[in-house]
């Protein structure tokens, strides 16, 4: 029986451990991009106009900004994706855009921090309330973000 050399075991264990220590490597590295705190989001003015009774749609403004100075931020750019909320059956983020003279509204994948949604402008558009929005109420209202966790606000029904 013929036996290997010992500079093969060598050169094997030796690749062996190199590789094992860059994949820990990785993992340190992985591991610390994924526990980097998540920015502070500040919500400020949200607010849905009251609606009409009947009307099963309505709009939520606000205005979000990262708390620390976005030039300056070691997060990656964060992004408002989506909304939740009891009181209404379907949430979707809009935009408006003008084309032959005509101002429409669409649905947009999501708006980048800083954003102000606004009347003319983005906001979150619910449709079917299951409730009337009645001057001087609110509601709970979940946003979804990009590279920040989820975040609960309390909208309220006023006139701009």
């Amino acid at each position: 029986m013929m036996r290997k050399p010992d500079y093969f075991v060598h050169f094997a264990l030796a690749a062996l451990l190199v590789f094992s220590f860059g994949f820990v490597k990785m993992a340190q590295a992985s591991a610390q991009d994924d526990h980097r705190p998540s920015p502070q989001i500040i919500i400020e003015d949200a607010y849905a106009p009251p609606s009409p009774p009947g009307i099963k749609n309505g709009a939520i403004f606000f205005r979000a900004r990262l708390a620390d100075n976005l030039s300056e931020s070691p997060h990656p750019p964060t992004r408002i994706v989506g909304a939740k909320s009891d009181i209404a059956e379907r949430i979707e983020l809009h935009t408006h855009s003008h084309e032959n003279g005509i101002m429409r509204m669409r649905q947009t994948d999501g708006f980048t921090l800083p954003a102000t949604l606004n009347p003319t402008g983005d906001h979150v558009m619910l449709f079917g309330l299951r409730e009337q929005l009645k001057d001087g109420g609110h509601f709970p209202l979940t946003l979804e973000f990009e590279h920040a966790p989820s975040i609960t606000i309390q909208v309220n029904i006023r006139r701009p």
